[in-house]
């Protein structure tokens, strides 16, 4: 018995070990990996809008955080088929939004209820730590994405894709593609990004992503320009549009084309894009240019899909 016990210890300590892991860009030795866990056993969900690098996910997040999830609080029913876990996650340290020793975090699912959670984001296990990149929803609710969502192992970390069996995981953005990175390189990346100015689109009230647009002809819709200022600032910001590369028939105009900002602060403008009924079906850029006072000027562009009128 004593030698069936050795040997099963030894396939099972060979199993866990990874050599020359690549995460994140950056070649790693990872002695002893993290267990791998199944998804979770309820939806498969085709999810409205993915991250596609470290720097939107970073923009994107209300507050970005390394901590443990410690304990559920609560889990209750809320709808004929929804549930919601909330934990008790304790901030050890906090990369973006206001400073804090603990934190509600609320999941999809109900360890209480079977199939009640996300595949892609099964129920945290208590004790385990992560990197969340979290938002804050209308409710006052912080969630995140299943893309913000990274385990720390042996102040390792990794990318779903790396815990989840069959494929359950969404993939990561580029950047965050982590098997068995150091910590902190992790949160000397993020803080990089953090602390520069940055320039994302978003649409509605739930700041889904805005770069890319599809809509018939003949409308008038809103998007928004998210100016986060970093560490930078203050100085006056000022907004232009290309107008010049816009073809007869879509208008497109930013109101406060002009604001002073204050560093560590997000500014918002509302974009107003009018879509003529006889604009021809195509793809219309729309490039947006910002001059930030004592730091810089950059510029990105909103992809406009533009279809026949219903």
């Amino acid at each position: 018995m004593k030698k069936l016990i050795a040997i099963t210890t030894l396939i099972l300590l060979a199993a866990s070990t990874l050599i020359s892991q690549v995460g994140c860009g950056k070649e790693t030795e990872v002695l002893s990996g993290p267990p791998q866990r199944s998804g979770g056993l309820g939806m498969n969900p085709s999810w409205a809008f993915t991250y596609h690098s470290v720097s939107d996910m970073c923009a994107h997040s209300d507050v970005i955080a390394v901590g443990v999830a410690e304990r559920i609080i609560e889990s209750r029913g809320e709808g004929a088929m929804l549930y919601m876990t909330y934990w008790d996650f304790r901030v050890e340290k906090t990369l973006k939004g206001e400073e804090t020793e603990k934190l509600t975090v609320v999941q999809m699912g109900s360890p209480d209820v079977p199939g009640s959670d996300i595949r892609a984001d099964p129920l945290f296990l208590p004790g385990d730590r992560y990197l969340l990149f979290l938002r804050e929803s209308s409710a006052g609710n912080l969630w995140f994405h299943p893309q913000g969502r990274y385990l720390i192992w042996g102040n390792k970390v990794y990318s779903m894709n790396y815990i989840l069996l069959d494929g359950a995981a969404l993939s990561p953005p580029s950047g965050l593609d982590c098997n068995g990175v150091d910590l902190d390189n992790v949160i000397g990346r993020i803080t990089e990004i953090v602390d520069s100015a940055q320039l994302i689109f978003t649409q509605y009230k739930a700041r889904v992503p805005g770069d890319i647009m599809r809509y018939p002809a003949g409308i008038t819709l809103d998007a928004y320009a998210n100016l986060s200022t970093g560490k930078n600032g203050p100085g006056k910001i000022t907004y232009k549009i290309n107008q010049e590369a816009l073809p007869e028939g879509l208008e497109v105009s930013i109101r406060p084309a002009e604001f002073t900002a204050d560093p560590y602060t997000e500014y918002e403008s509302t974009l107003i894009i009018m879509v003529a009924p006889d604009l021809t079906p195509g793809t219309y850029q729309i490039l947006v240019e910002y001059n930030f006072e004592g730091v810089g000027s950059g510029k990105r562009t909103i992809t406009l899909h533009v279809q026949s009128p219903e």
